[in-house]
């Protein structure tokens, strides 16, 4: 009997992109760290902005980008939705 097939799902939330608190070398740190599992989907679940702001959007999407994935799969927060 051969072994059932194996997924790696990485999750995270709460990037607050364009938040005073945000720290680009920590979300560098968070990329480095997601690639190196060699996950097959990264769940991103929420407050991927602070204040939903389309600048704070594009940033977000700037670091999701760098993920090495097949899927990216992102729920919106209760932040994301505060401007758009």
């Amino acid at each position: 009997m051969s072994d059932p097939p194996t997924m790696t799902l990485v999750q995270i939330s709460d990037l607050h992109a364009g938040s005073p608190y945000f720290v680009p070398n920590l979300m560098d740190r968070a990329i480095v760290e997601i690639n190196e599992l060699a996950p097959d989907a990264v769940l991103i679940t929420g407050d991927l902005t602070e204040m939903g702001f389309r600048q704070d959007y594009v940033l977000a999407k700037s670091y999701l980008d760098r993920l090495e994935c097949r899927r990216r799969l992102v729920i919106p927060g209760h932040h994301d939705s505060r401007n758009v």
